[in-house]
């Protein structure tokens, strides 16, 4: 048996506790991108569900908008339906410029 030296056990204790350091940080990074994504559910499903009864409320407004008997359709609530419409559209926009914003500062912090 030959006898490494003590040269060589300093070395390799270097690249254990680097190893264990990138380990580490590729951990914590994984964690951190969990948490964040755990974070985000409840808003998506909270989304998702006004989403899904705003455009139900569309829909039945849009079925209750009938033709009079001489042909013509009846306008009496066309500001409203095209308020329901719109907002989920407004509602997304604004969600996405709040989150690239959001991105954006945790880019530059």
């Amino acid at each position: 048996m030959s006898q490494v030296p003590m040269q060589d056990w300093g070395a390799r204790a270097a690249v254990v506790n680097r190893t264990h350091r990138v380990v580490r940080e590729r951990a914590e990074k994984m964690a951190a991108r969990r948490s964040h994504v755990r974070g985000l559910v409840i808003p998506v499903v909270v989304s998702s569900a006004l989403i899904a009864i705003l455009l139900t409320a569309v829909w039945n407004v849009l079925s209750q908008y009938d033709v009079n008997p001489i042909g013509i359709p009846d306008a009496s609530n066309q500001l409203f339906v095209l308020l329901l419409w719109f907002l989920p559209v407004s509602m997304t926009l604004l969600a996405v410029v709040l989150f690239r914003r959001i991105r954006k500062r945790s880019e530059a912090a």
